[in-house]
């Protein structure tokens, strides 16, 4: 039978459908990588993005409510360049679609084209042979009088998506040169042949099998008795749906409601999108922020959580009492700066934490943090400006996101692009700077000094940038340009150093050693710097972090 309309209950099997042919081809996908060192992840990102609105699929869901709590799912959980881009996308495509109870195939071109412009609208410089091209191709290619029903949809489609990432390389001069087809377009091809797949039969709801989630704590012990003192409060979160009987929606003030909410608890996050008011509150008397919030509207979901029995967990798993005392909750002292950064390694992370960083999100490479990571990191905080240092191009526009969403404070994005330029940052911070402006330019004052070096180990044979490397030798990368190999890592790592002329030039290097390197190692790398660069400063600090042997920064 074919189908020329597909209820809210058909689209959710189709998503259900490409998100399982996404997670077959996550490995593929995250193997698509220019470079070749093993820091692929953006099969991981699409999935992980796209798991999110997984989540949120109810068979009782109307088509326009299933569409909506899919784009809000997807838009939290998205991580990455590519997941951020794809949430992008499946918020204009549930735009496309706000007003039916049904779909024909002429509203899913329609809804593609909407997709498409939202994604577009998110990048601030589109580059084409992305999966942007594929959305671009995609959506102009059902503008056919013969496409009648969605299997005939699909077949123009997917053939459609398959040309046009092949195309990429010819339109993206990086491709090329590394020898594969974008990596977020062939997550974005995966996605709508599973949509294929399922309408066929080929996938079924059945077979759907999503990533393991963490399991959520087992029930504890009564840690309360008649006598416990509530200390810690309520953790209070819930969905809010304004109902027009109650408020006039269209003209809902956000930043007002916030404001009433700072009266009654802290620690707060109150995102509006649309007429839904997503609310995160701590707070002694729980039933208080619940009745205000109820004047405006019926409450959608619910959430609280006692604070005081999770301390009491946290004190029964961790007897030493220093450890239970900096793992314990506790109210976000007020500052007028705060700073959130990401980190991978634990040598990283504590040396963040030891120089006046307030919260590290444990995320980089291959583990980027999604939209809601950055979101948590905020709203633990109570701070007039909140400063984010992403440390990685690929966490940029994740950052970026939640600080369009976050209406409880100044956010502000410095997009460093690396750790070293993280460390730099962090280096320089002011935290007596008189205004906002004044600590943000004490933190990016060196930026355009500092110089990134990275060594790592290829994954594969390949030629770039006119070296050419084998698989298992070390890679030597500056400012993401990859400048030598060699089998031997200290004397690769020297000759990437002494290799570039305007080393010599600067004053520093600072080098964070990864885990595969010993401290026998770092110490040696320390001399042989010293002895090429005798007028530099050297400092060897134990990054501990994946994938990169040596980040170095130059300075």
């Amino acid at each position: 039978m074919k189908h020329s309309i597909i209820d809210a209950q058909m689209l959710a099997a189709l998503l259900k459908g490409g998100y399982q042919e996404l997670l077959s081809q996550k490995e593929i996908i995250n193997n698509l990588n220019v470079f070749p060192i093993p820091d692929g992840d953006t099969g991981l990102n699409m999935g992980r993005t796209l798991q999110g609105g997984i989540e949120t699929l109810k068979d009782d869901s109307s088509f326009k409510d299933m569409m909506k709590a899919f784009s809000k799912g997807t838009l939290m959980s998205a991580r990455g360049n590519s997941g951020v881009i794809l949430s992008q996308f499946f918020r204009g495509f549930a735009k496309g679609v706000a007003d039916i109870d049904a779909m024909s195939v002429y509203d899913f071109a329609k809804a593609m084209k909407a997709g498409r412009d939202q994604a577009y609208s998110a990048v601030v410089n589109p580059v084409e042979g992305t999966m942007l091209t594929l959305m671009t191709d995609g959506s102009n290619c059902l503008d056919k009088d013969s496409i009648v029903d969605f299997e005939s949809l699909f077949e123009v489609l997917i053939p459609e998506l398959k040309a046009s990432l092949q195309r990429t390389p010819s339109l993206l001069d990086v491709l090329a040169e590394a020898g594969v087809v974008d990596s977020g377009g062939a997550g974005f091809l995966a996605i709508f042949n599973g949509m294929a797949k399922a309408l066929s039969g080929e996938i079924t709801a059945e077979e759907v099998h999503e990533e393991a989630a963490p399991k959520a704590a087992e029930p504890v012990a009564m840690l309360l008795d008649e006598n416990s003192e509530i200390e810690f409060g309520y953790c209070t979160e819930f969905i809010l749906q304004l109902f027009s009987k109650k408020t006039d929606v269209e003209n809902f003030d956000i930043d007002a409601f916030i404001e009433e909410l700072k009266k009654l608890g802290d620690s707060i996050v109150a995102i509006r999108d649309e007429e839904l008011v997503k609310v995160h509150i701590h707070t002694k008397t729980p039933e208080v922020p619940l009745a205000f919030a109820h004047q405006y509207g019926e409450f959608v979901t619910m959430k609280i959580e006692n604070m005081t029995v999770q301390h009491n967990e946290v004190i029964n798993e961790h007897s030493d009492s220093a450890a239970a005392k900096a793992t314990s909750p506790k109210a976000a002292q007020h500052q007028k700066f705060a700073v959130v950064t990401t980190a991978s390694g634990e040598g990283f992370i504590s040396y963040f934490k030891d120089h006046g960083v307030d919260v590290v999100i444990d995320g980089g490479q291959t583990n980027n943090p999604s939209t809601e990571d950055f979101i948590n990191a905020f709203r633990s905080l109570d701070a007039d400006h909140i400063v984010v240092l992403p440390n990685n191009t690929n966490i940029i526009m994740a950052a970026e996101q939640a600080a369009e969403l976050y209406k409880v404070c100044d956010v502000r994005i410095i997009p460093t692009k690396s750790l070293a330029e993280g460390y730099s940052s962090i280096s320089l911070m002011d935290p007596f700077a008189a205004n906002i402006d004044d600590f943000i330019r004490s933190m990016t004052y060196a930026l355009g000094n500092v110089t990134t070096a990275m060594v790592s180990t290829a994954t594969r044979d390949a030629e770039m940038d006119g070296v050419t490397i084998r698989k298992g030798q070390y890679v030597g990368i500056i400012d993401k340009e990859i400048r030598i190999s060699g089998d031997d890592k200290l004397s690769t790592t020297i000759n990437l150093l002494t290799g570039d002329e305007e080393v010599s030039d600067k004053d520093v290097i600072t080098v964070f050693y990864g885990k595969d390197v010993t401290e026998d190692e770092a110490n040696a790398l320390e001399n042989l710097i010293s002895e090429n660069f005798p007028l530099l400063e050297v400092a060897i600090v134990p990054g501990l972090q994946d994938v990169y042997s040596f980040i170095i920064a130059i300075e």
